[in-house]
Order: structure tokens, then sequence, then C-alpha cells
């Protein structure tokens, strides 16, 4: 019997920390749901920050588990195992160069097998943070046809200001509004763009944030911060940021083109759903926020900035209309 949704994940965790709700959802009105975890590092690989194959495989079988899901591999590699050149952070996070194509057909290829079989609805990541796998499973999504294509809104990046309205105009997308009664406002303060150093900024907080950085910097979570802490992270920030002050048209992107209409998933269930979610990612959550609560915290906060109560999900659907000049 065939699929009737399939979620596609860039790697183990991206679905849980993303589309938890989404799916529970779909479980609950009785779909049959598939999970793509389309990227995996080598076997063998050595372990870095992100963790090693066999434990986040095995985190991305809980969260199937937990889910009531069936999960599949995609058998590509990960970025930074497939190309040198992603080991610089600022290679990683940038726009899709053009040599990934083939990549792009070879994932879109691996989403139409589902497809095929039956699957009508696909819903893959809109790509917000431009991390470069997450840009190439959105656009072989994107360019599918036979299903219904759905995007969910990238989990932790979009909850840093500008990362969404950079997304969408690099997408040549403008959002409008939706009939539903769950559609998403054209209005809301997420669809804003901000000036390059607003954007910047916003961008250099985050990351000044993020407990991945300690990691990085070789501190054990938990330990004492050492005096040369801030001069690394300050150094580390200055590395990944660099290009966007030396050429900020990187910060700048396309017109929008195109319609889209975002939906939201809320009820009191939505909190409890993402947290266990992410919860079932113990190698990965961490690198984000200190504990489970400050999680909480930062999705609620985001919801805050929707005029929405608690914690939320959104997803993104392309309207047919003729493309807008």
């Amino acid at each position: 019997m065939p699929f009737d949704v399939l979620y596609v994940s860039p790697h183990a965790d991206d679905v849980g920390f993303s589309a938890a709700a989404q799916v529970a959802r779909d479980v609950a009105s009785g779909a049959r749901v598939a999970l793509l975890t389309v990227f995996e590092m080598p076997e063998g690989s050595p372990v870095g920050a992100f963790g090693e194959r066999a434990t986040r495989r095995a985190e991305d079988e809980a969260f199937a588990a937990l889910a009531r899901v069936e999960r599949y591999s995609g058998g590509f590699d990960d970025a930074i195992a497939r190309r040198p050149r992603y080991r610089s952070p600022y290679r990683i996070l940038a726009p899709l160069p053009e040599d990934e194509r083939p990549l792009v057909d070879a994932v879109r290829a691996r989403i139409e097998s589902f497809v095929n079989e039956g699957c009508r609805r696909v819903v893959a990541p809109l790509g917000i943070g431009e991390h470069v796998d997450h840009q190439i499973v959105h656009e072989a999504a994107r360019t599918l046809t036979g299903a219904e294509v759905a995007f969910y809104e990238d989990t932790p990046h979009i909850l840093t200001r500008y990362t969404l309205a950079q997304r969408l105009a690099r997408l040549g997308l403008q959002p409008v509004a939706g009939e539903a009664a769950n559609a998403a406002s054209p209005e809301d303060p997420t669809l804003r763009r901000g000036s390059p150093w607003a954007e910047l900024g916003a961008a250099v907080r985050a990351w000044w944030s993020l407990p991945l950085l300690d990691m990085m910097l070789g501190v054990q979570s938990g330990a004492r911060r050492p005096w040369w802490l801030g001069i690394g992270r300050s150094i580390a920030i200055a590395y990944l940021f660099a290009p966007y002050v030396l050429w900020p048209r990187r910060l700048r992107c396309a017109s929008p083109v195109r319609p889209a209409v975002a939906s939201i998933v809320r009820g009191p269930d939505v909190a409890a759903v993402k947290l266990a979610a992410i919860g079932a990612y113990a190698s990965q959550w961490p690198c984000f926020h200190s504990t489970l609560e400050a999680w909480r915290e930062a999705l609620e906060g985001y919801a805050r900035r929707l005029s929405e109560d608690g914690v939320i999900e959104r997803v993104w659907r392309m309207r047919v209309d003729a493309p807008h000049s």
C-alpha cells in the first residue's frame, strides 16, 4: 500500500524540529506517513560537533517510532563529507552552486520513487538559513510533478529575525493572504526585510548565543567558560560573517515574483508534540539551546511575533496563479 504523505528531511532532526505537529496531524487523520532522511555522514566518519552517524540514525528512528511513521534513508552523503569546500561555514550557508544541479536531480528521483508508488503529498523544507543540503532538497521538491508539494519552515533557523523574509525573497515568492481559517496574514512582521546591517546584526546575535560555538571551541556542556572564550567566539563569528561585510549584496535577493500562501498549525497539543520530537534528538538539540525549556521559550517567542499563543508551526504552498511582474 502506498504512503499518503512523504516528509522529506535533509538531515536527521530537520522534520522533528520543524514539522512534528504537522506529522502528528497527518497520522491522527489516518494518513500513512513516510519520513525520508536524505543526507547522512558516511560510515566511519570522524565524530564532530553534530555527532556520529549511528547515533543520529538511532535518534531519527526513535522519532519515527514516536511519530508512528516509517523512516527511509536517502543514501546521499552530507555536504561536509561530499565536498571539502563545505567545511567553510560561509560556503555551506550560501546560494546553491550550479555544480550541485546533478545532485538536485538525483534527490528528486528519490522523492519521485514515492510519488510513482502513489504518494500524493510531499512536505519538504523551505530552505530557511540556506544550508546547502536544505536548498538541494527544496529545489528537488519544488520542481516535483505528480504530487501536491508544501514546505515547512526550517527550525531553528526560522527563529532568527529576517531569515524567512530573506529566503522568500531569494526564491522570488510574494506572500499573499489565504482563504482558510488557519491562513497566516501577509502583514506579519516575520515577512519584513531589514537593512543589510540590521539583518547582519540579527544573524550575529543568533550565532553568538549558540551553545554550538562552545562545543566547537572545546567547552563541555555545563563547564565554566574560560576567559578566552569571548575572544574565540568573536573570531569564529567574524570568520563566518566576513563575506557579508565585504560583499553585502549577498544579503539582497531577487524581487518577489510568485504568490505563496502560509497556513498555521496551532492548538494546545503543538507544544508537547514538538518538544517531545526535539527531545528525541539528544545529540542535537543542545547545540542550539541549553535546555528544552529554553527551546520552548524561543518557539513561543516566534509565535508571539505572529500574534499567536503557545507554540505553532507554519507550512507554505506556492499558488498556481500567473507569476507577478
